[in-house]
């Protein structure tokens, strides 16, 4: 009997043994799972936490770009009334070696700061760069200027980007036909009008009035991706009702050359090499007067340039299209809040005269 009580004991002593171990183990795994629960909490709190701190200073940031195109338009504005429009010449500098010092340094706001300039890229591949101040858009193609008269600028232009002839000439007629208010293709067997667009597998119809952006050229037979993104740092599609207007003090390599070939042939009796020889005298002198603007505020006179007789009549072309001085403007502003890490950057496109915003979009850093 003893031993039976003995061994009863053992076992019992054993249970409960066994029993605390569980009981330890339970325990364990409770205080895990609320271990694992307070850390989500407070993670989800912490993370909604920085969200509405990203999130206001977000707000604080659209608030400074607002001041900065306030700020812009009041310079561009006070630039207008005045009579040598020193604009012309210092905030669009094409070389970028002379900025405006308002301009090209961080302006306070609150906690952070606005910043105006604009954005392009110096090779089709580089990644976009800043630079402070403001961009002309009569430097480059107003596509809403395009008619049958000077359409192949355009098909010029996407030759020099580096595009087949007959691709570029197929797209340059295509942008006419969308903008032209007639259904007659501009170009015999090239370009497109209502029926093309209508006999799509997803039909809609030619446009037949002023593009109102950049993208829409996506809708434009002949237009691809490549040709779009080659595209878009030469052409504008502002004002809409100005014609074709070229500020030859502003423009790039690219849209001065793409104008001048644009009219050789037997209407000049000139050549390609002619063309590009007067555009050639024409950034020479460019270049000779930038060096200059910081002293004095020499107008650019292309009555200074020495051209020959072929030069001259290409000129003499053109000049019909020439603006004397910057219309519409376009800016990048960009407002941060350095303690948040946090900026907001928006591209506009203004008109001085009126100071109206003719187009607002929100870009990447």
């Amino acid at each position: 009997m003893l031993l039976l009580s003995h061994r009863k004991f053992i076992r019992c002593r054993n249970l409960r043994a066994n029993d605390s171990g569980i009981i330890l183990i339970v325990v364990l795994w409770i205080l895990a799972i609320l271990s694992i629960f307070v850390f989500i909490v407070g993670w989800g709190a912490r993370t909604e936490i920085s969200y509405a701190k990203y999130r206001v200073a977000k707000v604080k940031t659209k608030q400074y770009v607002w001041a900065g195109i306030i700020f812009g338009l009041d310079q561009l504005t006070k630039d207008v009334s005045t009579e040598k429009n020193k604009l012309k010449y210092f905030w669009f500098s094409k070389n970028n070696k002379v900025a405006p010092q308002n301009l090209a340094t961080k302006i306070s706001v609150d906690t952070g700061y606005f910043q105006i300039g604009y954005r392009t890229r110096l090779a089709d591949n580089d990644p976009y760069t800043i630079y402070q101040g403001f961009q002309d858009e009569t430097g480059r193609i107003n596509l809403n200027g395009l008619t049958l008269n000077n359409y192949h600028v355009l098909e010029q232009l996407l030759i020099i980007l580096g595009f087949d002839n007959a691709v570029a000439l197929n797209v340059a007629a295509s942008v006419v036909d969308w903008i032209d208010r007639d259904n007659t293709p501009a170009e015999q067997g090239q370009g497109a009008e209502d029926s093309y667009y209508m006999s799509l597998s997803k039909p809609y119809h030619c446009k037949n009035l002023p593009l109102d952006s950049i993208e829409e050229l996506l809708f434009i037979k002949g237009i691809t991706s490549d040709i779009f993104q080659a595209l878009k740092p030469y052409v504008t599609v502002f004002p809409k009702y100005s014609g074709l207007r070229e500020n030859f003090n502003t423009a790039s390599e690219e849209v001065l050359k793409a104008l001048a070939r644009s009219v050789v042939g037997p209407q000049t009796n000139t050549t390609r090499e002619d063309a590009d020889s007067l555009v050639g005298k024409i950034l020479d002198y460019q270049e000779e007067l930038s060096s200059q603007f910081s002293n004095n505020d020499k107008k650019m006179d292309f009555n200074d340039i020495k051209l020959n007789a072929k030069e001259q009549a290409i000129y003499l072309t053109i000049n019909p299209y020439r603006a004397i001085q910057p219309g519409v403007v376009r800016f990048d502003i960009q407002g941060a809040e350095p303690s948040s890490h946090v900026e907001t950057n928006i591209e506009v496109v203004v008109d001085p005269q009126t100071s109206n915003i003719l187009s607002w979009q929100e870009t990447t850093p």
